[in-house]
């Protein structure tokens, strides 16, 4: 599987035909530290159901339920921001060598009615709650407005 494009603050990268990670502009986006870039690696990595495992050597593997929650998240460790632990109610990511947790406060798991996985999450550092959602194209679109 393919993580083939994406929109970030409406800025295109990857094509149809293409791995968006090897798109070189993608991956300057990410590593300058971008907002854009940062919440959306980040909802990649974490909205989710996977689970990290830690091997005896330090090696990072995920169980995840479906082919395409791991591909965002294999694809999210390409971009820096590698779902390191999942422990109770805390997960942590660790991006650019930095540890960052996040307490969950509630999931909303993928079901297809809905077509979206949601997650509110506090960032333990902040303090600050968000609500992040991966959607299915054909739910988000019409959901999506300019600005």
């Amino acid at each position: 599987m393919f993580f083939r494009r994406c929109c970030i603050g409406g800025i295109f990268y990857g094509n149809e035909s293409g791995d968006a990670l090897k798109d070189v502009e993608l991956l300057n986006a990410v590593s300058s530290g971008s907002s854009y870039d940062i919440q959306f690696v980040t909802v990649m990595a974490i909205c989710n159901t996977v689970i990290p495992v830690e091997s005896k050597t330090g090696a990072i593997s995920h169980e995840a339920q479906s082919q395409d929650e791991d591909a965002f998240v294999q694809a999210a460790a390409c971009l820096h921001t590698v779902f390191v632990n999942k422990n109770a109610n805390t997960l942590e990511i660790n991006f650019n060598a930095s540890i960052i947790q996040y307490e969950v406060l509630d999931t909303l798991e993928f079901i297809s009615d809905r077509k979206r996985i949601s997650a509110m999450v506090k960032d333990c550092q902040n303090r600050k709650i968000f609500l992040l959602s991966k959607e299915a194209d054909e739910v988000i679109k019409p959901d999506a407005c300019a600005g």
